[in-house]
């Protein structure tokens, strides 16, 4: 008896679905696109000097302060959410040494006048301005994460000098008696860039 043979089932093709492929590639893309990068970004080595009617230096909290911009090349935007200054104070021969205030300013670049407008800062502290043995100073400072004013601004890149992107200073009214160097610092900031070109 001859057996029967059976048709085998028609295979189905299966079918691609490039469709599925691109919407992932797309997810990828779109996921690097809305990242956000936090990375330590530095300022260049500054001197300060004390003249005869004291020393005022600051630093925007701003992309141009950046001594390394190729992050502000690979992104739309970034915002500073705190830092460290750090001063290293330079040997001098005078005999009277005044300290200076370190103060940090949230959204505006202040003009001060008198040691006590520096010291209304709730962070303020006082920096040793001059040192035998250059020794290092660090003040830290940070955004506000209560309060009225949390919310952290986004800045386009392209535009590096806004106005009230908050400054990092060291003040003082007192008088160097002439003007003389009496210390190098920088600025370590810690950033966000997001928004990949």
């Amino acid at each position: 008896m001859s057996q029967l043979r059976r048709n085998p089932k028609p295979r189905r093709n299966r079918k691609s679905k490039p469709t599925d492929a691109i919407a992932r590639l797309r997810a990828i893309d779109d996921s690097k696109d809305m990242e956000i990068i936090t990375t330590r970004v530095v300022t260049t080595l500054i001197q300060a000097s004390g003249t005869i009617t004291g020393l005022n230096a600051q630093i925007l909290m701003n992309a141009t302060s950046f001594s390394e911009n190729q992050w502000v090349a690979l992104y739309d935007e970034y915002r500073i959410l705190g830092g460290t200054l750090h001063w290293a104070g330079l040997p001098t021969s005078l005999a009277a040494i005044p300290p200076a205030i370190a103060y940090f300013d949230n959204d505006n670049t202040p003009t001060i006048a008198s040691n006590a407008a520096a010291l209304e800062y709730n962070n303020s502290r006082l920096v040793p301005t001059t040192s035998s043995r250059c020794e290092q100073f660090s003040f830290n400072f940070e955004r506000p994460k209560k309060g009225a004013h949390t919310s952290i601004d986004w800045y386009d890149t392209a535009n590096n000098a806004p106005t009230s992107n908050g400054t990092v200073g060291v003040f003082t009214s007192n008088s160097f008696g002439s003007t003389v160097p009496v210390g190098n610092y920088y600025i370590e900031f810690l950033v966000e860039f997001r928004s990949r070109k």
